[in-house]
């Protein structure tokens, strides 16, 4: 059974994940991934609303983004976890192995609340830049940069927690070639 549904919150249809799938990825990665594959991207960007709505999961509490998917063992993701930790609250790469951590800058944790919040992805791929933006659409709360994947699609999950998304918008360059 899938752990995707449409929700209907305020007469609003959402993406609603419902926790961690059966899915097993090939390495340790996120198992509830909701892959946007006709969208494949070279420079992006990816804003989306999201509520996370299990407050009892701890310091692991997370929504995740993902984006420049080749195949289930190698993406990018962002893990926006309550509290930081070499695998929580960090920007990813999964490279044919488990999942690697490549934020350049500490933070001090997603200031997540039963709330509504605004995350943003920022893609450069000539200097390999990632930002990703909380609520402050200012200044990034984690930066990273990497040029291993040069296009793929973008999507929305979680490693094994519980949410919803809307109003997702993605800008950006569509790739020449469609990846695999």
């Amino acid at each position: 059974e899938s752990v995707w549904k449409i929700a209907e919150i305020d007469r609003n249809k959402v993406l609603r994940v419902t926790g961690k799938s059966k899915y097993q990825p090939p390495v340790r990665s996120p198992h509830s991934i909701c892959w946007l594959k006709e969208n494949v991207v070279t420079d992006f960007e990816l804003t989306v609303k999201a509520q996370n709505t299990n407050p009892k999961a701890g310091g692991h509490r997370d929504l995740c983004l993902f984006w420049g998917r080749q195949d289930a063992s190698h993406f990018y993701y962002v893990h926006l976890g309550a509290e930081p930790d070499p695998h929580s609250c960090q920007i990813f790469i999964v490279n044919g192995e488990d999942r690697k951590m490549i934020t350049k800058n500490e933070t001090k944790g997603t200031p997540w609340t039963d709330d509504w919040h605004t995350i943003r992805v920022k893609r450069t791929i000539e200097d390999g830049a990632i930002e990703v933006y909380f609520d402050d659409m200012e200044s990034p709360r984690m930066v990273a940069q990497d040029k291993t994947f040069a296009k793929g699609p973008i999507g929305i999950g979680t490693f094994d927690d519980n949410g919803n998304f809307d109003e997702l918008e993605l800008r950006g360059k569509i790739a020449e070639e469609v990846s695999p």
